[in-house]
């Protein structure tokens, strides 16, 4: 299958992800003032090797359930560096019912909590039985770095000009979500976006049968 082939066979629900991560990093979001027990990533792990996501999940857990008990995560963006090694994190969490989302932002050296209201953002509010389809991040999700090197793999690089610039572990909530119904069922996956492309991936690192996807 050719690159070109790819990327349309990606749709619209990837570009909805892509404009998600875009919206989430642009929109004015409320900052909360993070509590002690939330300084659970370390700044050292910029440094040891490939960021273990798992490990970031429950380290963050602690702060996102303190914010609502059915905190759910829905989507972790990672920022490589040199030699691949993570400089900024940001994780999105949603609760039943809130009209907002969790935002957690690490930068190596602190972390920080934000809000950002759904309805500012475009997205409808979830409830019990919509965040109850979203799964839990798998055992066997790939590192960044790992992604990284997968997506290198991809027909003609679908077209990334240069080393990627954020890996998007993404579940397509709540953009998938439409009020009343999914769009697509949520179902983790990783997208590893660079200048002119990106690739997705399954969350263990596997190439997707259609990898390539445009950007805007």
């Amino acid at each position: 299958m050719t690159a070109q082939a790819g990327r349309r066979g990606a749709g619209g629900w990837l570009l909805g992800v892509f404009l998600m991560a875009v919206l989430v990093a642009c929109q004015p979001v409320e900052d909360v003032e993070p509590s002690p027990e939330g300084q659970a990533v370390e700044a050292e792990d910029a440094e040891s090797g490939p960021l273990d996501i798992g490990a970031v999940e429950e380290s963050l857990d602690d702060t996102a359930t303190e914010w609502d008990s059915d905190a759910t995560l829905v989507e972790m963006a990672v920022r490589p560096g040199p030699d691949r090694h993570w400089t900024e994190l940001r994780s999105t969490h949603l609760a039943p019912d809130a009209d907002r989302m969790l935002i957690l932002r690490h930068d190596g050296t602190a972390l920080s909590e934000e809000e950002a209201t759904l309805d500012t953002l475009g997205f409808h509010v979830l409830d019990d039985a919509a965040l109850a389809v979203v799964p839990a991040l798998p055992d066997d999700v790939v590192d960044p770095a790992s992604a990284a090197t997968a997506a290198a793999e991809a027909p003609d690089g679908c077209g990334m000009a240069d080393e990627p610039h954020e890996i998007l572990y993404t579940t397509g909530a709540p953009g998938a979500w439409d009020g009343s119904g999914w769009a697509q069922e949520p179902r983790w996956t990783v997208t590893v976006l660079g200048e002119g492309g990106g690739v997705l991936l399954d969350i263990d690192g596997a190439l997707r049968s259609e990898p390539c996807i445009d950007l805007p």
